[in-house]
């Protein structure tokens, strides 16, 4: 079953509408790890990313966040509740000294 609704989300550089993703795992899906079940329901999305969305709570089981190792049971209502959002960069500048070398031969 998947529900499909109105905003975006951005995994790995492509876009998506959806606010609300849900799941039902199968008998067949049962004791996979909640990170690669979510992987293999979705297109184009890592498993790292995934991991990020869990780590976020923004991937429901049940309707409560679980870790990444969680065992799917039969049954379980998988949700992903909204975009991940990569953390930002914390680049700062610094003053680095950049001396001149001559690579001419020296004179003496």
């Amino acid at each position: 079953m998947l529900l499909l609704a109105p905003y975006q989300l951005e995994w790995s550089g492509m876009s998506q509408q959806a606010s609300q993703t849900e799941f039902q795992a199968t008998g067949e899906d049962a004791g996979k790890r909640l990170d690669q079940f979510v992987v293999s329901r979705l297109d184009d999305v890592s498993r790292a990313r995934v991991q990020q969305l869990i780590e976020q709570e923004k991937v429901t089981v049940n309707g409560k966040p679980e870790k990444a190792s969680y065992r799917v049971q039969d049954g379980d209502e998988v949700q992903l509740l909204g975009p991940a959002t990569p953390p930002p960069l914390k680049a700062t500048p610094e003053n680095i000294p950049v001396g001149t070398v001559c690579s001419q031969g020296a004179r003496e």
